[in-house]
């Protein structure tokens, strides 16, 4: 590759990753025409540094929550959406960002990652957070839990023992 093409291609990369907090996947460098020596190439000299099979942080691995949730949105790929507690944060529902992602799929579901959890619908209602798809809450009806956990220690059954009978 020569010099002036390798300067125009780190200008589009950089480009795109600073629009996705810092990352990029191998489908969009492909896009950009690089070959997979390229981008092998690329990875040993520390400019993408690998985050998941496929995903790359671009020159550093100081990814912010932003660019942690493109990356897992990369991974699902097209049409995936945070959801369930991380859309939770987001829609700041609860306190903090968790430490994992939770991504939801309408095509196949990709295997879990150490810190992505993928989930399956087939279809999603979306709206968009920090420039994100993000599932929209739903909320719970009102009135006591339809299907109640099961109770444990002093309060519920023995072991050997029978729970008692539902009402109806």
């Amino acid at each position: 590759m020569n010099s002036f093409r390798q300067r125009r291609t780190d200008e589009q990369i950089a480009r795109i990753a600073s629009r996705q907090g810092g990352v990029i996947s191998r489908r969009q460098l492909v896009r950009l025409g690089l070959t997979a020596e390229e981008i092998k190439y690329r990875v040993r000299t520390g400019r993408l540094r690998p985050i998941y099979r496929g995903v790359y942080a671009v020159g550093h691995d100081a990814i912010a929550v932003r660019g942690r949730l493109c990356a897992g949105l990369l991974l699902a790929g097209p049409g995936a959406a945070v959801s369930h507690r991380t859309a939770a944060a987001l829609h700041k529902l609860i306190p903090s960002m968790l430490p994992f992602i939770d991504a939801t799929v309408t095509g196949s579901r990709p295997r879990n990652q150490r810190d992505v959890h993928f989930h399956r619908a087939t279809t999603l209602e979306l709206t968009r957070k920090h420039g994100l798809p993000v599932t929209t809450p739903r909320p719970h009806p009102p009135g006591p839990r339809r299907h109640p956990l099961p109770r444990r220690g002093p309060q519920g059954p023995q072991p050997g023992t029978r729970a008692p009978p539902r009402q109806r």
